[in-house]
């Protein structure tokens, strides 16, 4: 019995549901990572001066809200916010000397990572740039306790503050440090026999524990031990 459906018009059959499926947009992906928390980024002024601001993001009954901040006391809240899988998109309007200014966000939530486009009319045009944010954990704030010793962290952005407290109460504040996606650094500066040295901390946040190493630089030598610090009091 013949075949209805000749060879050529199978493979136009074929070439058209390709080509129907190969055109249609990518499905959603799921969020990989947190969405609710603070997101930080940089962006430079016009001047040339860098800021850093930050969006505040939760999820009330699955639908994003929030609120960015330029600098402390300058809050706006977000609008017409869409969170299509991994996919985040909202807007933010300011006044600003008489102007109302608006900024679209788009971008993708990876990762602890928020990659995507910022547009705004601030200067009168639209202007479009690349947007990429991190997420700030606020788990590494607190005390950490090891053998006697503890440490006292505060997070400023992703800049870490704080005291490193030491047998005898001796106190020393951190001259760096930094906290990005479970990674913490910050180092002290000690004095041995009139002669300065620095401890270098190193370590990631898992499961409420901080574990990796301590690195010290005398001179021309160098000595790690591992490090292990808890939550304490």
């Amino acid at each position: 019995m013949k075949s209805f459906f000749s060879i050529p018009f199978v493979s136009f059959l074929f070439a058209g549901i390709c080509l129907f499926f190969c055109t249609q947009p990518a499905w959603p992906q799921a969020v990989s990572g947190p969405i609710e928390g603070i997101w930080s980024w940089n962006f430079t002024m016009p001047d040339g001066s860098t800021v850093r601001p930050q969006l505040e993001l939760k999820l009330t009954n699955g639908a994003p809200a929030g609120f960015t901040r330029l600098r402390r006391g300058a809050e706006a809240p977000i609008t017409n916010a869409i969170l299509d899988g991994n996919r985040l998109k909202f807007e933010v309007i300011r006044e600003m000397e008489g102007s109302t200014v608006t900024t679209r966000y788009d971008g993708v939530i990876q990762d602890g990572q928020i990659t995507g486009r910022v547009e705004s009319n601030w200067s009168g045009s639209w202007q479009s740039y690349p947007w990429k944010a991190i997420h700030i954990s606020r788990d590494i704030e607190g005390r950490w306790v090891w053998g006697g010793r503890a440490v006292e962290l505060q997070l400023v952005g992703q800049q870490l503050k704080g005291t490193v407290i030491l047998e005898g109460n001796a106190r020393f504040p951190l001259l760096s440090g930094g906290f990005t996606n479970g990674q913490v650094q910050f180092h002290i500066q000690r004095e041995r026999d009139g002669q300065p040295y620095i401890n270098i901390f190193e370590a990631t946040l898992q499961d409420r524990v901080l574990k990796g190493q301590i690195t010290r630089i005398l001179g021309n030598e160098t000595n790690v031990n591992p490090w292990e610090a808890r939550r304490g009091r």
